[in-house]
């Protein structure tokens, strides 16, 4: 399977080049009192101390290379990230729950909260950001409570809504949120992102905790709307009250982009005439495997075209998958056994859904061994159960976490 091997390589050199283990030693580094970070600097006060705070899914593997830079200058820290665990040099790590927040999430949040407030004038730090921040620290309203968290996330993420209305949600009902954090803090201090929106939008990463960027939440549907919690509603009827604080310098360290790029080049090496397609790709996944059905196959022989973005599904069924399988499945239902194209998408993640696999492949013969095990294709579309049967196909694309996260890659090939 030729096209399977290419599209996996493509795939992780894509992932490889995200890694912050690759990127943040490029990104920055201390000389003396002064930090670097890209072209900008930072003078450090004599006096000060240096601390690193996080959050995401990248925030474990962003300190680990940070801690390599910097060293015995970080005075301490604490970052929260979805396994927790052991400290980092001086960085505390706790942990926090994602994608539906729990009790974790409520306690990593007031205690990052605590722990940058209790920071001096003369101190600096160096805040590592990255998706899936939104659901690992929380510090709510009163009167909104954990149990309206959790029902209004399940109700968001079970519909096809964008994650910048999602987040503008999320911000709505959050003390942390929309620059909170960054209010409670009287040090000055950076903050490393690494993407996972479309656009690269800072006012949506992680719903910016660090970000002065409160947002009117976008008309929902009356059926949504009636979906959530009294309290909820309540909080999202009463006019904006913008939280007045100071927005320290943000910069992106990984990209969607940065590794598409990544991408193409790989599979220039292995032959292909690559071309990215679009670094914005959404849409309910059908949709996107249509369209990137019809673009692979008017497409000349020997081409790898690059997508990077967030596809959606609406759920129907309580299987087992997610996004990437879902779109990977939709393509599948359109070839043949004599097709000869190919679609690879996954999360950069290693996640999709809630599946164990980071995505899924399908080719002409992927399609031949479902007919052969009977696999009827539209069944498991229907009950949201695609890592099923990419699982009895063999055709999952499993890496485990990666420790960052620039949404998905979708890679189709033609022979």
């Amino acid at each position: 399977m030729p096209l399977a091997h290419d599209a996996r390589a493509i795939f992780g050199a894509g992932l490889n080049a995200i890694l912050p283990a690759n990127t943040l030693p490029k990104t920055l580094f201390l000389e003396n009192n002064v930090l670097h970070v890209k072209d900008a600097r930072y003078l450090l006060k004599p006096t000060g101390r240096l601390f690193c705070f996080g959050s995401g899914k990248a925030a474990h593997t962003m300190a680990q290379a940070l801690y390599e830079v910097l060293g015995a200058r970080l005075h301490g820290g604490l970052i929260v990230s979805p396994s927790g665990g052991e400290p980092i040099g001086p960085i505390k790590h706790h942990k926090g729950t994602h994608p539906i927040p729990d009790a974790h999430s409520l306690v990593s949040g007031q205690a990052l909260l605590e722990a940058m407030s209790a920071l001096g004038e003369e101190d600096f730090y160096l805040y590592l950001l990255s998706g899936g921040s939104s659901a690992l620290v929380e510090a709510l309203h009163t009167g909104i409570s954990l149990e309206d968290l959790q029902t209004t996330t399940q109700v968001l993420l079970s519909h096809a809504l964008s994650i910048v209305t999602i987040n503008a949600v999320r911000k709505r009902l959050s003390r942390i949120k929309g620059g909170g954090l960054s209010g409670s803090c009287p040090a000055q201090g950076v903050v490393l992102v690494v993407s996972d929106v479309i656009g690269d939008d800072l006012g949506t990463i992680g719903s910016a905790p660090l970000m002065a960027c409160e947002s009117d939440v976008p008309a929902l549907p009356q059926a949504i709307l009636n979906a959530l919690p009294p309290s909820v509603q309540a909080c999202l009827a009463t006019p904006l009250a913008p939280k007045h604080t100071a927005t320290p310098p943000h910069h992106l360290i990984a990209t969607n982009h940065l590794a598409l790029e990544a991408a193409a080049a790989k599979a220039l090496s292995l032959g292909y005439t690559p071309r990215i397609v679009s670094e914005s790709l959404e849409g309910l996944a059908q949709e996107v495997a249509a369209r990137i059905y019809a673009d692979i196959t008017a497409a000349p022989s020997k081409t790898c075209l690059l997508y990077g973005g967030e596809p959606t599904v609406v759920i129907t069924g309580k299987g087992k998958g997610g996004r990437n399988q879902h779109v990977v499945l939709h393509f599948l239902t359109h070839l043949d056994a004599k097709t000869n194209v190919a679609l690879l998408s996954a999360g950069t993640d290693g996640v999709d859904g809630n599946s164990p696999a980071a995505g899924a492949y399908a080719d002409k013969d992927v399609h031949t061994k479902a007919h052969a095990l009977g696999l009827d294709a539209a069944h498991f579309l229907a009950t949201c159960n695609s890592h099923t049967f990419f699982t009895q196909t063999q055709s999952t694309l499993i890496t485990g976490p990666t420790g960052t996260n620039v949404m998905d890659i979708l890679i189709a090939l033609k022979e």
